[in-house]
Parts: structure tokens; sequence; C-alpha cells
């Protein structure tokens, strides 16, 4: 079922998720339970997901290097800990990890059908 409304394509599926199979269409749709994306709030999700995702390898470089070397890199690169550019990194690598819980809950399919549909393979 596919419902166009404001110019983007807005994408919905009604069947349960046992009975998704191969027989069901699969051009450029999004399956979710309940749940309705636009494709312009799928690109957004994944492109805050790869945002929080660098920002979290920054911080967990950040913590092995105090953990092994007693060496805080950002606070090294911008001056010391209570410097306001270090305050704002370490805020934003903390929000990063309260944004990534997220992940540990969403629904993968996501992710592998949105490249399914923009892959000319499948």
């Amino acid at each position: 079922m596919q419902k166009i409304r404001g110019g983007e394509s807005e994408k919905t599926c009604c069947f349960p998720r046992q009975m998704r199979g191969k027989s069901e269409p699969r051009i450029n749709s999004f399956h979710l339970s309940k749940i309705t994306l636009t494709e312009k709030t799928l690109k957004g999700r994944i492109s805050m997901d790869i945002i929080a995702m660098i920002l979290l390898i920054i911080g967990g470089i950040n913590w092995g290097s105090i953990g092994i070397f007693q060496f805080d890199i950002i606070a090294w690169a911008f001056g010391s800990q209570a410097e306001i550019i270090s305050r704002i990194i370490y805020t934003l690598v903390g929000l990063s990890a309260i944004w990534c819980i997220s992940l540990l809950f969403r629904d993968n399919d996501i992710v592998e059908r949105h490249g399914a549909a923009e892959s000319p393979h499948h």
C-alpha cells in the first residue's frame, strides 16, 4: 500500500512480520509494524545514526586513552576539560550514547530494506 502526501512518498505495510515473504512487492517500500516513515525521515534517522556512531568512536578512543595512558585527548586538543569546546564535545558524546540506545530496540530490517530499495540488484 502506498500513499502520496505532501510531495513525499509515504510507505506503509499491512502484513504481519510472519507473513512477509518473497512474494510481497519490494518496489521501494519499507515494511514496519504499525509505524510509517517517509523516505526523508528514514534518511534523517540514518544520518543521525552515523553522526552518533562517529561521536561514540571519538569518545571511546578518548576514554581508552584516559584508561591506558591517563591522557585526555579532547582536553589536550582544546586546552583543558573546563574549556567550553571540550565540554560541548563531552556533552555531544553523551547525547550520542543516549541516541544509540535506540539502535538496540529498532527493527534492523529498515536499513537492510532501504539499501535493497536503492540497489538495482534486488
